[in-house]
């Protein structure tokens, strides 16, 4: 059993994953191979090596077709297909198409994403607003995220200002 969130709880039983709500009512029927718990009414889940989401329901709403996918975060979710990430909204549509080498949650309006090893932030219109230079990038939380750059952790603000404390 994983944590519950949005009144329901990831159940694992012989080896297959899925979704009960708070009364121990079957939402998703146990049949998955792997399963995060529901973030924004989506959980994303595997089945034979393909990711794909579900709602609160149990029913598949964007078809298991992805090699990976995250949670849905700030109204979108990061999805990799043939080795580059991009991002779905929650109609299914590639919002920010497959083109990074990996993806982050949105937050605050901005994702961390990586572009030929190095790591930046992008808008929710796919728009490069915090330039690739970061050896790793987090999610921001309030005006900070949290980078690393050139082996020294520290901190960005929103216009891409490097602290290495904040107070």
């Amino acid at each position: 059993i994983k944590e519950f969130s949005e009144d329901f709880v990831c159940v694992k039983q012989n080896g297959k994953w899925g979704l009960i709500d708070a009364y121990g009512e079957e939402r998703a029927p146990l049949k998955y191979d792997k399963i995060w718990p529901l973030s924004e009414g989506f959980a994303s889940v595997e089945l034979n090596d393909k990711w794909g989401y579900i709602d609160e329901m149990g029913n598949e709403i964007i078809s298991l077709k992805y090699d990976g996918a995250l949670p849905f975060m700030g109204g979108m979710a990061g999805v990799l297909l043939d080795g580059k990430w991009g991002y779905l909204d929650k109609l299914g549509q590639e919002a920010i198409g497959l083109q990074y080498d990996g993806v982050w949650f949105f937050s605050e309006g901005l994702a961390s994403v990586k572009l030929n090893d190095k790591w930046g932030y992008i808008d929710e219109m796919g728009a490069v607003v915090i330039p690739f230079i970061y050896d790793n990038g987090y999610s921001f939380e309030g005006v900070f995220a949290e980078v690393i750059l050139n082996r020294t952790h520290g901190y960005i603000d929103r216009a891409g200002e490097f602290f290495n404390e904040i107070e």
